[in-house]
């Protein structure tokens, strides 16, 4: 039933990298994600192999799942960096293509922008509901400030048992290939990767992913070979996902405090003209120092991400702005 299911899952990926294939028609990345399916499919069938000899009865094609449809549909109508949680969820290889090298290279700087612009966009929110029921500065302040550390909380616990559950992860992977290494001999050798060995599926993938960011092939096979070198996970097969989360990790407990304070931060913004007992248009004050954070961590965001800065600012500010605007209508509407 083990082969079985990897033999599903690993058809399954094939699919996928097709349905990403096509959506990048005429681009670089078109080369790298039908590879991978070959790959993909190369793996499903060995899987397959192994389970007939256990007396498992395959379908002759495979089918995709009503789950893989949605997936392919959702990546010709909306794009793979839309729905990126959606398809790093399916464990596909290659995603690293759409995640520019700022945001990898500075991954500490984008969480605390993020948490941040959580934390802003969050509480404004939260002053826009208060502020129209009641004009009392007090009550915006008493409210606001428990709901800033409620919100930082949950934040702070979200971070905390996703890295964990990274952390878990990257240890049952490691553990589950040298399993499968031992079982299934036929499966591609377990062999560190080294130039001479240049076959390797991850060293193949890390080269193409530097290949479509433009370097030339003798660089990105310098690249891939040092990040390879560093990995140290000999004789575990490597995983381009391992290595990242090597490269960028932290104990569970330093991501909730950071992101506990990140949020804390962000949250102040729109909250200090009511803690500071302005008496003249702290709404007006909020609203103004809000949108200009806004502005400024949206504009940071897409920077890190290679995106236009000021699209991304006056794109986080109007979203947010037009949020904060209908629930004050709403509230003000409700307390008549």
């Amino acid at each position: 039933m083990h082969a079985l299911r990897r033999w599903k899952k690993d058809s399954r990926s094939a699919y996928l990298y097709r349905a990403l294939s096509d959506h990048e028609s005429g681009t670089v990345r078109q080369l790298l994600f039908l590879e991978l399916a070959q790959e993909a499919d190369q793996q499903a069938m060995l899987w397959a192999r192994e389970a007939r000899k256990s007396g498992v009865v395959l379908p002759a094609f495979y089918t995709p799942s009503l789950t893989a449809k949605v997936m392919a549909w959702l990546i010709r109508r909306l794009g793979p960096v839309a729905i990126m949680p959606l398809l790093a969820s399916f464990e596909l290889r290659g995603l690293s293509v759409y995640v520019m090298p700022l945001a990898t290279e500075a991954p500490l700087l984008y969480a605390t922008v993020t948490g941040m612009n959580r934390g802003l966009s969050t509480l404004l929110l939260l002053i826009m509901a208060l502020a129209s029921l009641t004009a009392n500065r007090d009550v915006v302040s008493l409210v606001g400030s428990g709901g800033l550390l409620v919100v930082a909380s949950i934040v702070a616990t979200y971070e905390w048992m996703a890295s964990h559950a990274r952390h878990l992860a990257v240890s049952e992977e490691t553990l589950k290939n040298r399993s499968e290494r031992q079982r299934f001999p036929n499966l591609p050798s377990s062999k560190p990767t080294t130039m001479e060995n240049p076959f390797d599926l991850a060293f193949q993938e890390l080269t193409s992913i530097y290949r479509t960011r433009g370097m030339a092939l003798e660089e990105a096979l310098a690249y891939a070979k040092q990040m390879v070198e560093e990995a140290e996970l000999e004789p575990v097969p490597l995983d381009v996902n391992a290595i990242k989360a090597a490269a960028i990790s932290r104990t569970p407990w330093e991501c909730a405090l950071h992101g506990f304070f990140a949020v804390l931060f962000g949250g102040l913004i729109p909250l200090l003209p009511f803690l500071l007992d302005i008496s003249r248009h702290p709404l007006l004050i909020a609203g103004c120092l809000a949108g200009l954070g806004l502005l400024i961590l949206g504009a940071c965001r897409a920077h890190l991400s290679g995106r236009s800065a000021l699209w991304g600012g006056l794109k986080n500010l109007a979203i947010t702005g037009a949020t904060g605007g209908s629930i004050y209508l709403m509230g003000m509407a409700w307390s008549k």
